[in-house]
C-alpha cells in the first residue's frame, strides 16, 4: 500500500482552513481574545512549572492576548483558570485538526489503492 502524503497534508490545509483559531475569555466581564499560538508561545507555556513568580506567569499570559493585558491586575486563580483555559481550547483545536489530518491520510491511501 502507498499513499501520496502531500496530498493528505494538501487535503488536511484545506479543510483546516475552515476551523480557524478562536478563543475568546471572559474574566471580570471583560472579553480577552487569544491570539493564535505560536512554537515559541507553546514553549513559554511549558515554562512556567518553572517561574519564580506570579509576575513571571502573568508576563505569559499577557502575551498570549490579541489587546493589551487587563488594567485590572487578575488574580493567582484568574491567571491559572485562564491558562488552564487556553491549554484545552489548544488541545481542543489540535484534536480537530488532527482529525482532519487523517481524513486526508485515510482518503489518500484509499486512493492509491484503487488507482494501484
Amino acid at each position: 500500500m502507498k499513499t501520496n502524503v502531500t496530498d493528505a497534508l494538501t487535503f488536511a490545509d484545506i479543510q483546516q482552513k475552515s476551523l480557524p483559531w478562536e478563543l475568546t475569555l471572559i474574566v471580570r466581564g471583560e472579553k480577552f481574545s487569544v491570539k493564535p499560538l505560536t512554537n515559541a508561545d507553546i514553549a513559554q507555556l511549558g515554562l512556567i512549572q518553572a517561574a519564580k513568580n506570579l509576575e513571571e506567569v502573568r508576563a505569559v499570559l499577557n502575551g498570549l492576548w490579541i489587546q493589551p493585558a487587563p488594567a485590572v491586575e487578575l488574580s493567582a486563580d484568574e491567571v491559572a483558570a485562564s491558562l488552564l483555559a487556553i491549554s484545552i481550547g489548544f488541545q481542543e483545536h489540535v484534536k480537530k485538526k488532527s482529525q482532519l489530518l487523517e481524513r486526508g491520510i485515510r482518503a489518500s491511501m484509499a486512493n492509491a489503492t484503487i488507482g494501484s
